[in-house]
């Protein structure tokens, strides 16, 4: 469980604001990186998690991305 990051530190790390963030998780599914919410205010990120959603989104092409 050391390996939690919060959303300051997501937002830091991986240059989302904490707003786009929050817009991340309501849309959901392949929109945001997995989180764990703890309470209705703490919500916290795997860092792990966090790196495999980022390398799920390489491209190699911007016509992939259609």
């Amino acid at each position: 469980m050391d390996d939690l990051m919060s959303i300051d530190k997501v937002s830091e790390e991986s240059g989302f604001t904490r707003q786009r963030l929050a817009k991340m998780r309501w849309l959901g599914g392949d929109a945001t990186t997995p989180f764990i919410k703890l309470s209705r205010t703490d919500i916290r990120y795997s860092r792990a998690d966090v790196v495999e959603w980022f390398e799920s989104r390489k491209l190699t092409s911007t016509a992939a991305a259609i």
